[in-house]
């Protein structure tokens, strides 16, 4: 039998240090972890990072694969639950844990700049662009972690998109914006506009093509196995900055950027 590893070992291992900025993608089940070793790592994040520090994750209200909500759903910000896994779901039920208001991609944050980074968010069009949770990612010295999943689900690859989008030759964010369901924190139901990614180029992009392209994010990456789930942490700035970078080059070059690999 694989000895069970202690959760704070993980945050150990990933380097995590008071004050720190996380937004975090998991999936427990790659860690073959249950409802309390879950519950154990949350706690020591959420102890680690301290009072000044902040914690993100996803909190989509429908399952990853399925890549956007039904017509006929209203995301409730309160009461709708997470489907990005239990860890999302535990953290979303959080004493202190504040919600994005907007009904496709809301993300959950708690700690100093939670509300910072989820306000204001159903009056964002692109939900990956300027004033967007995901953009302000970038714009905080925010190490970007993966617990049990790779690190092809690096969600700024879409922020690096949506500044480079306009010079490829297809749609990676849908050209008409959809209308959902919201119910906000004031308990009023309306309506909001949001552009969505093209759920098929989102399968096949590979954010972790950038890593062995950069030296400085290569050298920057902390990467180990746990019982066959995959852990890493990756500083956002950087990547960001590097995806912009080796992304242009690319396109000066006649090619696409490095995560959307072959893409035709």
């Amino acid at each position: 039998m694989t000895p069970k590893v202690e959760p704070r070992l993980i945050v150990d291992e990933l380097g995590i240090e008071s004050g720190d900025v996380l937004f975090i993608k998991a999936s427990m089940n790659h860690l073959a972890f249950g409802p309390r070793e879950t519950l154990d790592l949350l706690e020591s994040l959420v102890e680690r990072v301290g009072r000044e520090g902040t914690i993100l994750m996803p909190s989509f209200p429908y399952p990853n694969e399925v890549g956007r909500p039904r017509e006929d759903a209203v995301f409730d910000v309160r009461r709708s639950p997470s489907q990005m896994g239990l860890i999302t779901e535990m953290f979303r039920r959080l004493d202190g844990t504040v919600r994005s208001e907007h009904f496709w991609v809301p993300a959950c944050a708690r700690g100093r700049l939670a509300r910072w980074f989820c306000e204001g968010q159903e009056t964002v069009l692109n939900p990956f662009g300027a004033g967007s949770t995901y953009r302000r990612l970038v714009e905080q010295p925010t190490k970007m972690l993966g617990l049990g999943v790779t690190a092809n689900y690096n969600i700024l690859a879409h922020v690096a998109d949506a500044v480079l989008h306009e010079r490829y030759p297809f749609e990676i964010f849908l050209k008409e914006p959809v209308t959902g369901r919201l119910r906000g924190y004031d308990g009023r139901e309306r309506a909001m506009r949001s552009i969505l990614v093209s759920q098929d180029r989102r399968l096949r992009m590979k954010p972790s093509a950038l890593i062995p392209l950069s030296p400085p994010l290569a050298a920057a990456h902390r990467f180990f196995n746990h019982q066959g789930g995959f852990v890493w942490s990756l500083p956002g700035p950087l990547f960001f900055e590097e995806a912009l970078r080796l992304g242009t080059a690319a396109l000066d070059a006649g090619r696409l950027p490095p995560w959307l690999g072959a893409q035709a």
